[in-house]
């Protein structure tokens, strides 16, 4: 194929996969890029900020232990809690014994964990600290101002693919097959299946 008889793809929709640190930043950027006509940002959790999101009520000492001695823990089953207790638009809802039910992932976070980064080096040219803030803010703190950040809304989707979650209309992936080409060195813990998208 000569250079004159290639074709030119464009894309017009792109996914980024997680609403955390970096999925927020790269989603803010590709919008202002305008590189493409839909951005679509998926997220497990109730809302942007990954595993900043603070979620204090929930606890399991096998999964962050510290020392963490095991470095392929598993997946992480969602505790069910109450639609109403999570501020969310989740379109994945299990009922039990009649009450409408949406998953909630554990977050690593502590109450009183600050960054270890300067606010200067965490900012937005465009979104300042408020005056008040301390040279090395609460990373809760972090996570309240990604709202402001004109971001697509996070879609609600649980990437980690427990069978009961699964919308009907998107039924689990394959299970993983052993191989190297499947070996991932960059993740701690050990995925049973691939993500997807919903279409």
């Amino acid at each position: 194929m000569t250079e004159n008889e290639r074709i030119s793809i464009r894309a017009r929709t792109v996914a980024v996969v997680g609403a955390g640190p970096s999925g927020v930043i790269a989603a803010k950027y590709l919008r202002a890029e305008k590189a493409f006509d839909k951005i679509d940002l998926f997220e497990q959790r109730s809302q942007a900020g990954g595993i900043w999101t603070y979620t204090g009520d929930q606890r399991d000492e096998n999964l962050f232990s510290i020392p963490q001695e095991n470095p392929e823990p598993g997946v992480q089953e969602p505790e069910w809690k109450p639609k109403d207790t999570i501020s969310s638009e989740n379109n994945h809802t299990n009922s039990i014994n009649g009450t409408s039910k949406v998953p909630s992932f554990l977050s690593p976070m502590y109450e009183q964990l600050e960054t270890n980064i300067p606010r200067g080096l965490m900012g937005f040219q465009d979104l300042d600290w408020p005056s008040d803030s301390q040279l090395f803010p609460h990373a809760r703190h972090r996570v309240e101002i990604y709202p402001r950040l004109h971001i697509p809304r996070p879609r609600k989707h649980p990437l980690q693919h427990p069978s009961h979650l699964h919308n009907p209309d998107h039924p689990p992936p394959p299970p993983l097959q052993p191989g190297p080409s499947q070996h991932s060195t960059s993740s701690p813990t050990k995925q049973s299946h691939q993500p997807t998208l919903p279409s």
